[in-house]
């Protein structure tokens, strides 16, 4: 791990993670939280100390909404595919047995969290489930359908959700569509 200041082109090389591949890094305050493979590792980066890390086999994506981190994961993990963790010691919240499959990109909004749910390996349709942060339950788990197959990232802007699939690996083109704020699809 290192940081890089970019007005002075200075590389400062802190710590080590002993893992093959890095999934997502998030930053929150003076704090990065990083999914790398089987955990998660919390970073201060002012002070470049390693601060908290936690096992965590199959991570892949990381938000929050300044009171806990979300994550979802993929194989090889084969239930609970979305936890909460604490922003202080990284400790295991909750764990959402709810949800069907391999989870993917992650968009917080007012207390809401939506998590593309891609499914397995060569799975034909995406489903969005809705978790309630403050309550701790999964609203819903919504099939969108063959278009959503591959399901992985979501952008928010001006009250509209993006929503991202990943192209196949033999494919050429990838799927987009909007949605509005309460699930329903604005166009593909």
């Amino acid at each position: 791990v290192a940081s890089y200041d970019p007005l002075t082109g200075e590389t400062t090389e802190f710590a080590t993670i002993y893992t093959q591949s890095v999934q997502d890094v998030i930053i929150h305050g003076m704090f990065a939280y990083v999914a790398a493979q089987d955990s998660i590792v919390k970073l201060n980066i002012e002070t470049y100390e390693k601060v908290a890390a936690v096992a965590a086999p199959g991570v892949n994506q990381l938000a929050t909404d300044g009171e806990v981190i979300v994550a979802s994961f993929w194989f090889p993990v084969t239930e609970n595919f979305v936890r909460t963790f604490s922003l202080d010691d990284l400790s295991l919240i909750t764990q959402f047995s709810e949800i069907s499959g391999e989870a993917a990109g992650i968009l917080i909004k007012d207390g809401i969290a939506l998590v593309a749910i891609p499914g397995s390996w060569g799975s034909t349709t995406g489903k969005i489930a809705s978790i309630d942060l403050t309550e701790n339950i999964v609203l819903s788990e919504d099939d969108y359908g063959e278009f959503y197959a591959n399901i992985g990232f979501f952008a928010a802007w001006n009250n509209v959700i993006t929503v991202f699939m990943r192209t196949p690996w033999d494919g050429t083109l990838t799927n987009m569509a909007t949605l509005n704020n309460e699930g329903d699809v604005i166009e593909e």
